[in-house]
């Protein structure tokens, strides 16, 4: 393929994808609808001015970025508090689901091997499209959102089986074969998430403090960049879903105090690659499929839907979830995920399912991404809802749960946000702690950061010009930002990011020559201190004192 015509046709698909995210945010819906309409218009099966095979890889590799900056938002001790209750819940699912849809295809009267391939393809849900929407909803941290959360690890790590299984059902192996390649893939699993433990613990901290002092921005990119892709390709290797090892790595870079900065700097980069992965999912889909199964389409894409939201709900229910909780998570995960297309083409290639059920799966998936926005916000309406009913309201076997995880410390509010630990960011965080009002430190700098743990202050390692990290430090629910950086460029940056995030929230900023402080005043500072101004005063104070109390000596 000639690079040049590919870079018409990634231009033209991001292009459209962008124009289309942005009419979808405009209307109030997900830049992803967008996406996906994008790819499905411009893909072999719309107009055909894109070829899938050449958007593939790249695509690919989007979702593996997308799963490592969702991976970055959890550390495994955060993991481990959602508790067994959360993964029992994800292991029932995909069991159960793939259960009931196999009776189901059977009872339609298909044999054993497409029926177990249609379960399979079914009881997984799309890790990118159901994360990225909680976290932008700044939902991930709820119940229905830590719920989703375990579910869905379950099901990326049920998806080395099920392809197992699918190339069982295919002819390829019996049942011996089969039971030593789920071993060595579970042997494999467990030694790179070890290799990687490890690393994580003893060898990156390190490596990325040298990198940070570097303050060179450019290479933590490549570094965060190479450890993604790196794990992306060792998990491939060993026979492991790639997206899976890219969210294990993310996970133990989360232990690391650098997860918050790393995630920010590859925002940019991650964006355009989920742009370009929905873009492709929805390159699989065809116009003409449309029309040629009209018929039935709607009856089973909301089969489907409704099936398998009261599956997820009925379990998260038996586990005693409230049932607003229940229903608002199974909702959020009733569509078909994204690695589905990955057992459907494993099964299309032993023939398992004839070309017609091929593209209606293919269709109801498209079609529930295009759901997944509508139907989880539906889902907190509906939950809330129902929860009103007399006999809803009751949780079985005892009162209803904290929305906070067991053993975690609620989130910071009502707090001050100090941008900078050198001397002024030290006497403003140290008085204010005195005064027992509730603080935060943010500070680029790992050494400030070791300084202000050892003072007990909570710190956080990351460059406030970005708006990820003011909204991690929780700015929007905080009581007053306070800037001390020396830096004008770099305050100016951080004033005016933080009154377009949140204008309701004052800030007080450190002016460090007295010609930046109008400047600051005017880009909507609450109050500007004037060092060189401040300094003036403190030094004629100093004089006029010295001239009442020093003692004077003749000439």
């Amino acid at each position: 393929m000639e690079i040049w015509t590919f870079l018409l046709e990634l231009t033209g698909l991001l292009a459209l994808a962008a124009l289309l995210g942005t009419i979808s945010e405009r209307l109030g819906f997900s830049a992803l609808i967008g996406y996906l309409l994008a790819g499905l218009l411009l893909g072999p099966g719309g107009f055909g001015l894109v070829e899938t095979a050449n958007v593939a890889p790249v695509a690919e590799l989007g979702v593996a970025l997308l799963l490592f900056s969702i991976g970055l938002e959890f550390s495994l001790p955060r993991l481990r508090r959602l508790g067994p209750t959360v993964l029992w819940g994800g292991l029932l699912q995909v069991l159960v689901t793939g259960t009931v849809f196999s009776v189901l295809a059977l009872a339609l009267g298909w044999s054993l091997r497409p029926a177990i391939v249609i379960g399979a393809v079914i009881c997984l849900s799309s890790t990118a499209s159901v994360l990225r929407l909680l976290r932008d909803r700044t939902e991930l941290e709820t119940v229905p959102g830590r719920s989703a959360l375990g579910i869905l690890l379950v099901q990326d790590i049920a998806v080395v089986p099920l392809v197992l299984l699918v190339t069982l059902l295919g002819g390829q192996g019996g049942l011996e074969e089969l039971l030593l390649d789920i071993v060595l893939a579970l042997a494999a699993g467990l030694g790179l998430i070890g290799v990687l433990l490890l690393a994580g613990r003893f060898v990156l901290p390190r490596f990325l403090t040298q990198v940070v002092l570097t303050r060179n921005r450019e290479l933590a990119i490549l570094w965060a960049v190479v450890i993604c892709l790196g794990t992306t390709w060792v998990a491939h290797e060993i026979g492991l879903s790639p997206a899976l090892g890219a969210l294990v790595a993310g996970l133990v870079l989360a232990e690391s105090p650098f997860a918050t900065q790393i995630r920010a700097d590859v925002g940019a980069l991650r964006a355009l690659f989920v742009a370009l992965f929905f873009a492709g999912v929805g390159m699989l889909a065809e116009l003409a499929w449309f029309t040629r199964h009209a018929a039935i389409l709607p009856g089973v894409l909301l089969g489907v839907l409704a099936v398998k939201a009261i599956i997820i709900a009925a379990i998260l229910r038996f586990l005693r979830l409230p049932l607003r909780h229940a229903i608002a998570a199974g909702l959020a995960l009733c569509q078909i995920g994204e690695f589905g297309f990955v057992l459907l083409q494993v099964a299309g290639g032993y023939g398992l399912l004839p070309a017609q059920v091929m593209e209606v799966l293919l269709l109801a998936t498209v079609g529930a991404l295009l759901a997944t926005p509508f139907l989880l916000p539906l889902g907190y309406r509906l939950g809330a809802l129902l929860d009103r009913a007399p006999l809803a309201s009751r949780q079985p076997g005892g009162a209803e749960r904290s929305e906070t995880a067991p053993g975690e410390a609620p989130a910071l509010r009502d707090h001050v946000l100090v941008v900078g630990y050198g001397p002024a960011g030290q006497q403003v965080a140290e008085r204010l702690h005195h005064d027992q009002v509730p603080v935060c430190i943010i500070d680029a700098n790992p050494r400030a950061a070791e300084l202000t743990r050892q003072r007990g202050l909570p710190v956080l390692i990351g460059d406030a010009t970005f708006r990820e990290i003011l909204d991690h430090a929780g700015l929007k629910s905080a009581q007053a930002l306070v800037v001390t950086v020396p830096d004008h460029g770099s305050a100016q940056s951080i004033l005016r990011l933080s009154r377009a995030t949140a204008p309701h929230v004052p800030v007080i900023v450190r002016a460090r020559y007295h010609r930046f402080a109008r400047d600051l005043a005017d880009d909507g500072a609450a109050a500007v201190y004037d060092e060189e101004g401040s300094a003036g005063e403190s030094m004629a104070r100093l004089v006029a004192d010295c001239l009442r109390t020093c003692p004077r000596t003749k000439a």
